[in-house]
């Protein structure tokens, strides 16, 4: 019996038939692309403390030797002297933080009559140092090579400056001063002198070598001065650009007792508080 050519082909159609029905291959997905790989952040620059700026500042200034908190020897205006910082502070003025500094000479040589030297500096921050607003070098001040002390004040919403603070002694009178030393328009510039005491005790002999008692200690008190000068700051007004200063005058002078107190104004024109020259004397009015 003959096959059915239908027979014999039928396994080669249903061969063909499930290779048609065969799914198809999922493709294989790309790798994703590797991502750029991110620009280095430029390195921070390093935060060189107030301190070190000040050090670094300093022996640029006046050499390896010098020292923020302690003295050293060097020379200012020709002479030998024995140097240190005798004032500093940082201050917001405006927008901006500066630094006011004052550094004190001590002439190593100095007579009675010879004043000492202070520098006085207003600095900015410059980057990773220091740079210079305003100066005053070499003013004198006090005597016998010695300069004195420095204080920063407080004069006004964002105004500030030096505050110094000096003495002579001599032929048993005690004459002690306080001058202010204040930024201008044109730098640093002196803006008022007062006293801050004065007396004579040491001038007057006033044991009685057998006189009539009373009437030597009636002799002493018409020649004796004993007054103090005490500075203030009126800042009752903070918001004010620069503050009045009262001045109180409190003590003994040649017999009269004194109590009184008085206020001045910043005169911009002069660019200095006003005090009379009775605040500057030297004896009883």
């Amino acid at each position: 019996m003959k096959s059915s050519p239908l027979r014999h082909g039928l396994p080669l159609l249903l061969a063909l038939g499930m290779a048609a029905c065969k799914p198809t291959a999922t493709p294989t997905p790309a790798a994703p692309a590797a991502a750029p790989t991110p620009a280095a952040a430029p390195a921070a620059t390093a935060h060189v403390p107030r301190t070190e700026r000040l050090q670094a500042f300093l022996q640029t200034r006046y050499g390896k030797q010098a020292r923020l908190s302690e003295s050293w020897s060097g020379q200012a205006d020709g002479n030998a002297v024995q140097s240190e910082v005798c004032a500093e502070q940082p201050v917001v003025v405006g927008d901006q933080i500066q630094e006011l500094l004052a550094v004190c000479h001590r002439l190593s040589d100095g007579g009675h009559a010879n004043p000492g030297l202070i520098d006085f500096l207003i600095l900015r921050d410059a980057g990773q140092g220091l740079a210079v607003v305003a100066e005053k070098l070499g003013d004198g001040f006090g005597s016998d090579g010695d300069p004195g002390a420095v204080d920063i004040l407080r004069l006004g919403s964002d105004f500030y400056g030096f505050l110094v603070y000096s003495s002579w002694v001599g032929q048993g009178t005690v004459l002690e001063s306080q001058d202010l030393v204040l930024p201008g328009p044109k730098g640093l510039v002196n803006a008022g002198s007062v006293r801050q005491h004065i007396d004579n005790h040491g001038a007057l002999d006033c044991s009685d070598d057998g006189r009539d008692p009373q009437q030597t200690a009636a002799q002493c008190q018409a020649q004796l001065f004993d007054v103090d000068f005490e500075l203030d700051v009126d800042d009752s007004d903070r918001a004010a650009r620069v503050w009045p200063v009262t001045i109180e005058e409190r003590g003994i002078s040649c017999g009269k007792k004194l109590g009184t107190t008085q206020v001045f104004a910043f005169d911009a024109t002069r660019w200095a508080y006003p005090f009379p020259d009775s605040m500057q004397r030297e004896a009883c009015e």
